[in-house]
C-alpha cells in the first residue's frame, strides 16, 4: 500500500513539473499567419511572416492559470494564431486555437486550456493584434 501511495505522489509531482511557468517566458511574438496548417510550419520558417510583439504582462495575465489538458481532450482546431516565446534561453512555438480556449506548446507536445473566464478576452486580444499586424502590413505596402 505504501508503495502505491509513493508512486502516486511521484507521478503527481512529475506531472506538476511539466507545467510551464508562463511568467518566466519573454519575447512573445505573433506571426501574420492564421489558418489550419500552422502545425506544419517549422520554427525556422517563421521569419518569412510579418510579426508583432505581444505585451508581456497581457500574455502572462491570460496564461498564468492555464492547465495541462489530457492529450485526448485536444479540442477542435479550426485555425488559430501562431506565436513564439522565449523560455530558459530557447525559442518555443505556441499555437493558439481561435475556436476554443486551448493552445499547444510544440516543444513539449503539451496541450493547455485557458481559464474559461479569460477565453473570450484572450481571443479578442489576439484578433486585435492580428488586425494591427494587417494594418501595419498595408501601411508598409504603400
Amino acid at each position: 500500500m505504501k508503495i502505491k501511495v509513493i508512486l502516486c505522489l511521484l507521478l503527481f509531482s512529475t506531472m506538476n513539473s511539466c507545467q510551464i511557468h508562463w511568467e518566466k517566458t519573454s519575447d512573445w511574438t505573433l506571426y501574420g499567419y492564421q489558418g489550419s496548417q500552422m502545425f506544419k510550419i517549422p520554427l525556422d520558417s517563421l521569419s518569412s511572416f510579418d510579426t508583432l510583439n505581444l505585451n508581456q504582462d497581457t500574455v502572462t495575465s491570460y496564461l498564468t492559470n492555464s492547465r495541462i489538458l489530457d492529450s485526448k481532450d485536444q479540442g477542435v482546431w479550426m485555425g488559430g494564431y501562431l506565436t513564439t516565446c522565449k523560455l530558459a534561453g530557447g525559442l518555443r512555438k505556441i499555437d493558439f486555437s481561435n475556436y476554443g480556449n486551448f493552445f499547444y506548446d510544440e516543444k513539449s507536445k503539451t496541450y493547455y486550456q485557458l481559464s474559461a473566464s479569460k477565453s473570450d478576452a484572450w481571443n479578442s486580444y489576439l484578433q486585435n493584434c492580428l488586425m494591427t499586424l494587417a494594418r501595419k502590413r498595408t501601411a508598409n505596402a504603400h
